[in-house]
């Protein structure tokens, strides 16, 4: 409770309380919360709002932040454990009785909600409704500030009738100064009634609230409601409980230490480790879809967090690897083996390179296997994108608190994420950056990848710079079966769906340039699907121009797909390379 006398406070809650007949929720708050706000990023005060505070001091450092985030309507009458307590504190015995009201109309604004750590000036915005004066600001300890403005609509109490109070129930923990747990109607020093407005700082329109206590571990959490005494002469232990909110905060403190010191882990592979962030990195290299390699670290804290990436993207590939990562338990138990282990979520790497989270397991081991997985044709067929020929770096991070477990990825459980990467499957190519006349430009971009131009009997392939093409990886799937490759004048052969034209064999170091034509139908309906087709470079990444071709003797005659910068088709730079050469007649 923030006293009118003394600017004091009350203690300091978190845990949620479960709430029943959420359909009579209809009070307005202010500022509202938008629908698509699911991250938490709009304001939850109109006058000032901040969810958390961090701090510093002597050797300690620590965050305060608000729980629940935004303040949060209550039902009608009140949850099943504020109507519990007040019963036993004020109950039928006292000579108090409570009935439930209609739901308000009106508005309740929530003008002020902000956690408050010790550096921060806590309170002093807030005004006195008694007495319209601002609150002396507070310093050195932790809690936060609240202030509520009650709105009303039509049909509902009017403040000015004398009529109108609060009750507030409070839940907290941690805090010494108020000797650990507490639960309690928030009356302040007034003990007659449950009314916080008594002495509390509020009136029938306003409600304001402090807690402030001293650097501890520990929570704070209210049940704010607004309540009438309909006849306070006849009738006073009669109590019309309308709709309420819950608001408060937490505290964190903890020792700032040195760093932790990494161990020396046993490991069945050769490692690197870099102590000031304990992190363990191998290095490796894949030569099939099919290899599978396994890494084993020992000696580590059993039940620490870590987090497993990987950097695909390695100096001499040509295809980067597709990683896909597994772990297991101390029994050789794949306990991520239904999670999505290809999630493309690495920080590192060409955007093909997994990660994952886990935990130490209770020898002080962690397991982990790295594999690479194979591209997926239009049909659902699985295909090789050439040899899964390529090298990477598996780095472990182990934490040293479950606090820096902040990372987000596919395989970590609920709330990861799978990333999806441009240029992947046919149906997302990475589409041309640039124009030159009629030519669509692809520069610097990733090997092995798909990419789509607009195509009308064939597309012209040319090469910038260093780059040279090594070998097309597959062609697409439709109603149009096969396709002529020329290099200069010289017709290589007609190719379809799963073929693939090794260039190195035929032209040492691969081309510059190409044509497909015989292009009967486009592939797909839209210019992402018109033509796809994958490619590989002499290097893991490359630069190269494509520009649509008609047949001999015939004007060009475009098939029409929506303007942009791409329309052609797409070509996809894959993994692994074949050296067969499948060629028809």
């Amino acid at each position: 409770m923030l006293s009118r006398e003394s600017s004091l406070v009350g203690l300091i809650t978190t845990l949620l309380i479960g709430f029943t007949n959420q359909s009579a929720i209809a009070v307005n708050l202010t500022p509202s919360r938008a629908a698509w706000d699911i991250f938490n990023v709009g304001s939850g005060a109109s006058q000032f709002y901040k969810r958390e505070a961090k701090y510093k001091f002597s050797e300690f450092e620590g965050k305060t932040e608000l729980v629940p985030i935004y303040v949060q309507e209550l039902p009608l009458g009140g949850t099943s454990g504020f109507l519990q307590k007040l019963e036993s504190t004020y109950g039928s015995s006292q000579g108090w009785s409570y009935e439930v009201g209609e739901n308000l109309n009106g508005i309740f604004d929530i003008e002020y909600y902000y956690a408050c750590g010790v550096k921060t000036n806590c309170g002093g915005d807030l005004t006195d409704p008694i007495n319209s004066v601002k609150f002396a600001p507070r310093r050195g300890g932790v809690g936060a500030s609240f202030q509520l403005r009650y709105i009303p609509g039509q049909g509902d109490p009017n403040p000015n009738d004398s009529t109108l109070h609060w009750i507030q129930w409070v839940v907290s923990d941690g805090f010494s100064g108020y000797g650990g747990y507490s639960n309690i109607i928030d009356t302040g020093t007034h003990l007659g009634s449950p009314f916080y407005d008594i002495t509390g700082a509020a009136n029938e329109e306003y409600f304001v609230d402090r807690p402030y206590v001293g650097a501890d571990n520990g929570y704070w959490l209210a049940e704010t409601y607004l309540v009438e005494q309909k006849d306070p002469v006849n009738n006073p232990g009669k109590i019309t409980i309308y709709n309420g909110v819950q608001w408060g905060w937490k505290n964190k403190i903890t020792r700032d230490e040195d760093p932790p010191v990494c161990p020396a882990p046993k490991s069945n592979k050769a490692v690197s480790v870099n102590s000031d962030d304990c992190i363990y990195s191998f290095s490796d290299s894949l030569s099939s879809d099919s290899e599978e390699d396994e890494f084993r670290i020992s000696g580590l804290t059993p039940g620490a967090n870590y987090y497993a990436y990987i950097d695909n993207d390695m100096p001499g590939n040509v295809c980067n690897p597709n990683t896909v990562i597994n772990a297991y338990d101390s029994d050789y138990y794949d306990y991520s083996d239904w999670l999505n282990r290809d999630d493309n979520s690495s920080p590192i790497g060409d955007g093909l390179a997994s990660a994952l989270t886990g935990i130490v397991s209770a020898d002080g081991s962690i397991h982990l296997n790295v594999g690479a997985i194979v591209g997926v044709t239009g049909s659902g067929d699985f295909h090789r994108r050439g040899e899964e020929g390529g090298k990477y770096k598996l780095n472990i991070k182990v934490l040293d608190s479950e606090d820096e477990l902040e990372y987000e990825v596919g395989d970590s459980g609920g709330g990861g994420v799978s990333r999806e990467v441009a240029g992947v499957n046919q149906n997302n190519p990475i589409l041309p950056d640039a124009r030159e006349g009629s030519w669509q430009v692809f520069n610097n971009v990733p090997g092995c990848r798909w990419y789509d131009p607009v195509t009308t009997y064939g597309f012209e392939f040319q090469a910038l710079g260093n780059t040279r093409f090594t070998e097309i990886l597959n062609f697409p799937e439709g109603e149009d079966d096969y396709f002529t490759v020329e290099v200069g004048n010289e017709v290589i052969g007609e190719y379809g769906a799963g073929d693939n034209l090794d260039f190195t064999s035929l032209f040492d170091s691969g081309i510059t340039n190409f044509r497909i034509t015989d292009i009967d139908s486009l592939i797909g309906d839209t210019e992402e699907t018109a033509f796809p087709i994958q490619l590989a470079f002499n290097d893991r990444r490359g630069s190269f121009k494509m520009r649509p071709i008609s047949a001999p003797g015939t004007e060009p005659k475009p098939r029409r797909v929506p303007e942009s910068v791409s329309i052609f088709g797409f070509l996809a730079i894959s993994a692994r390379i074949f050296y067969s050469l499948r060629k028809r007649s």
